[in-house]
C-alpha cells in the first residue's frame, strides 16, 4: 500500500515518520470503528475529525507495525457500515473520496 493512495473506506496520508503511519477513513456518527479497533488490539491516535450527514472523516495515526491489522479493521468496518446502511455509505464514500480526488488531482497540476 502506498500513502497518498485512496481505497475503498480510507486513505493513506503522505508523512515522514519511521514509526507511524497516517490514514483518513470514514466512520458513522455512533463510531462504529472504535469498536473494531479494540477488538483486533489496534491503538490508535485520533488527531482530526470532521462531521458530513451523519458520518464521520477520521484522521489517524497508528504505529508501523499496526499497518496490517488496521487494513483488516477497515475491511471489517466498510463491510459492517454497508450492510448497517447501504446506498447511503457508498454515498457518502463517493461524495468524499471524490472531493479527495480532486484535490489531489489539483494540487498535482499546479505544481507540473
Amino acid at each position: 500500500m502506498e500513502e497518498n493512495t485512496i481505497y475503498t473506506n480510507f486513505a493513506g496520508i503522505k508523512t515522514y515518520s519511521i514509526i507511524n503511519k497516517r490514514y483518513m477513513y470514514i466512520d458513522h456518527k455512533n463510531y462504529a470503528a472504535d469498536n473494531i479497533f479494540a477488538e483486533h488490539h489496534v491503538p490508535v491516535k485520533f488527531q482530526k475529525e470532521w462531521e458530513k450527514d451523519g458520518y464521520r472523516i477520521i484522521m489517524v495515526s497508528i504505529r508501523r507495525k499496526y499497518k496490517q491489522e488496521f487494513l483488516r479493521c477497515m475491511l471489517q468496518l466498510d463491510k459492517k457500515l454497508m450492510l448497517l446502511h447501504g446506498q447511503e455509505y457508498i454515498r457518502m464514500k463517493d461524495s468524499v473520496f471524490n472531493t479527495l480526488n480532486q484535490y489531489i488531482t489539483d494540487r498535482v497540476t499546479e505544481y507540473v
